[in-house]
């Protein structure tokens, strides 16, 4: 009898012995499961940011990283501070005050890509969602394109403020210096272009070269769009300025380019260059001197008098 009870409690306990390692299975399967879907989101997660990520960078930051943009922005100011030491001697605290307004502005941009980032990361550059992409990070777009620091960026509102009038005199002077050699090299260059289909002399070429100079006095634009500033207020000139040194064929030509470059005016105005419209005035009719006139009596007495076909001679 003691036999047989053994035998049935080994037999149970290897049922459950069975049993038991079945359940560890099952338990480490469902383990493995939950794991390996927890890493598939994980995977289709990260994807999903990697395509993101490109599209953003593609559209907001034109292809490029914000590591680059950092590098870039603090490039350019650490050469506006050189150039401004070079000609205006300033204090430390005044390099400190510029230092701090650059991290403003580089703060200021980055807070912008994270919060457009942020907002378009469940969104795809496709349909109908293209135009709410486009309205999140239009500021940005414009921002990189004009500069991040740009004439209304934090470094130049310090820059503005903190010289004193007699810094900021001799600051103005070199940068109308430096725009105006800008300028003439713009200009140089579209010259040349314009001699492909009409040859100038040298005085013609210097006297072109100055009057558009002149015309460019104090506008400015982003450097996209200096050089249709030069073209315009190039082609645009009276045809009385023109006609003091160029011949007929050559104002004629010049009439044709202007229709050409009429319409980027408005384009140039958004960017804050606007021209004052120079109209020619219409030409004075010269008073016919006394010999003339006297001329054109003897002519009309001597005119020949028609006759009637049947008169007599």
């Amino acid at each position: 009898m003691i036999g047989e009870t053994t035998k049935y409690l080994l037999r149970k306990d290897a049922r459950l012995a069975v049993f038991h390692r079945s359940l560890l299975c099952v338990m480490m399967a469902f383990s493995s499961l939950a794991a390996l879907q927890q890493a598939c989101l994980a995977q289709f997660a990260m994807r999903a940011n990697v395509v993101q990520q490109s599209w953003f960078e593609s559209w907001a930051l034109q292809g490029r990283t914000e590591q680059y943009y950092r590098e870039q922005v603090e490039s350019q100011a650490q050469l506006e501070i050189e150039n401004l030491k070079s000609v205006v001697p300033i204090s430390e605290l005044q390099e400190k005050k510029l230092k701090l307004a650059l991290e403003g502005d580089l703060a200021r941009f980055f807070r912008m890509v994270d919060e457009a980032r942020f907002k378009t990361r469940n969104m795809q550059p496709v349909n109908e969602q293209v135009g709410e992409i486009s309205r999140i990070i239009s500021p940005i777009q414009q921002l990189v394109q004009k500069g991040i620091l740009d004439e209304t960026s934090l470094f130049h509102g310090v820059l503005d403020n903190m010289l004193t009038p007699e810094q900021a005199e001799l600051w103005d002077k070199e940068l109308a210096r430096r725009q105006r050699l800008i300028n003439k090299a713009i200009v140089q260059v579209q010259i040349c272009a314009l001699e492909k289909t009409m040859p100038l002399l040298s005085k013609q070429r210097e006297a072109l070269t100055n009057v558009v100079l002149d015309r460019l006095e104090g506008k400015k634009v982003i450097n996209q769009y200096r050089v249709y500033l030069v073209d315009y207020a190039m082609y645009t000139l009276p045809e009385s300025k023109l006609k003091t040194f160029l011949d007929e064929k050559q104002v004629k030509f010049y009439r044709q380019k202007r229709s050409q470059v009429e319409g980027w005016k408005s384009m140039l105005e958004g960017q804050g260059a606007k021209f004052e419209d120079e109209v020619d005035e219409p030409a004075e009719e010269e008073e016919a001197t006394e010999v003339e006139k006297e001329e054109a009596g003897d002519g009309a007495k001597k005119a020949p008098v028609k006759r009637n076909a049947g008169g007599l001679g």
